[in-house]
């Protein structure tokens, strides 16, 4: 019988639990009155190396394999907040492993490190208003030209953590062509708290 637990997930599970016990579950209630994704949890998770533990220890994280990122998702229910778990899965599992696999040494120094130790906020940012959760229905047309590329679409507004808009999750930002250094690409595309990304460019 095929059994992927091993006594260190078992005593991953046993801290995360706690984790969850300790500083989600207590407050869930009043997160959810006040609309609010204290960014503090991010680092409380990450000083506890739960937000890298299935990530390389060369890119700062644990060294764990995947079955690690399955005790978090098994374990993050417990605090009963379906917002706060899924914040806590999108940093570790949905917006930083396309740079751990794709990123540059600069990039996975200035992004991915800090997104695993908590200190800044990842977030997969699937902006288009016509996509929805459908990555595959955006319509952004990305053109070279020799060291950057031009982009041409509509944004929205897309947060992730501090608090929840009230009313509309999204609202229009049109942008239609802007330009980015190729350099800049992935990690305008991944990461960031919202749309307005330092290395966001607008229409000239």
């Amino acid at each position: 019988m095929f059994a992927p637990f091993q006594e260190e997930h078992e005593q991953f599970r046993s801290m995360v639990r706690a984790f969850v016990e300790r500083e989600i579950r207590p407050y869930a209630d009043e997160w959810e009155k006040q609309r609010l994704f204290p960014n503090e949890l991010f680092r409380k998770a990450g000083e506890l190396g739960i937000l890298g533990a299935h990530f390389s220890e060369e890119h700062g994280g644990g060294g764990g394999d995947y079955w690690f990122s399955v005790v978090k998702a098994e374990e993050y229910p417990r605090g009963r907040s379906a917002g706060v778990s899924m914040g806590l899965l999108v940093q570790s599992d949905m917006a930083t492993p396309v740079i751990a696999d794709l990123g540059t040494p600069g990039q996975i120094e200035e992004f991915l490190k800090p997104a695993l130790r908590g200190e800044k906020v990842a977030a997969l940012g699937v902006s288009e208003p016509a996509a929805g959760s459908d990555v595959a229905g955006r319509r952004i047309t990305v053109h070279p030209d020799r060291s950057r590329v031009r982009v041409a679409s509509v944004q929205c507004r897309a947060r992730h953590g501090v608090v929840r808009p009230r009313g509309p999750a999204f609202g229009p930002i049109p942008r239609a062509v802007g330009t980015a250094p190729v350099r800049n690409v992935v990690a305008a595309a991944s990461l960031g708290t919202s749309s307005e990304h330092p290395n966001d460019h607008k229409e000239p």
